[in-house]
């Protein structure tokens, strides 16, 4: 039964972003706010931006069944907990940029424009943070003998 609630909650949460995904995909290909230009962007962005926030999902959902669910042995208990700490604080800080409540404004004045800055911050803390829970959650702890 708990086996069901966590794959059902982590399931429908995957659901949930890749179903909001899909629409602002769709809005943004159908806004006219965008030119030429800026459409061709449009594909890159959500595949580079976008789809690492459902494989981070997929992590966290692995590392939480794992720790819960498997006895994956001391060293994997520590490897799957560092896992799903970094992977819920890099999907914190990734909501908090998506629902605009991080902004260009918190930068301060530099030689680079703080959009360029904002937008290199939000891809360093995806793709590293998928690669390294992927690699963590992967940790089996158990000596055999």
């Amino acid at each position: 039964m708990k086996k069901r609630i966590v794959l059902s909650i982590g399931t429908g949460v995957i659901v949930l972003t890749l179903a909001a995904a899909a629409a602002g995909f769709i809005s943004d290909l159908n806004s006219k706010l965008y030119d030429q230009i800026d459409r061709k962007l449009i594909v890159p962005v959500y595949i580079f931006m976008v789809l690492p926030v459902v494989l981070e999902e997929i992590s966290l959902l692995r590392c939480v069944y794992k720790l819960v669910f498997k006895d994956p042995g001391r060293a994997g208990k520590i490897c799957c907990a560092a896992a799903a700490g970094i992977t819920v604080c890099a999907l914190a800080f990734q909501l908090l940029y998506f629902t605009r409540v991080i902004t260009k404004d918190i930068f301060p004045e530099g030689p680079r424009a703080a959009s360029s800055r904002l937008i290199e911050t939000v891809l360093l803390s995806e793709w590293p943070v998928v690669i390294i829970s992927f690699i963590l959650g992967s940790v089996n702890g158990k000596i055999k003998t």
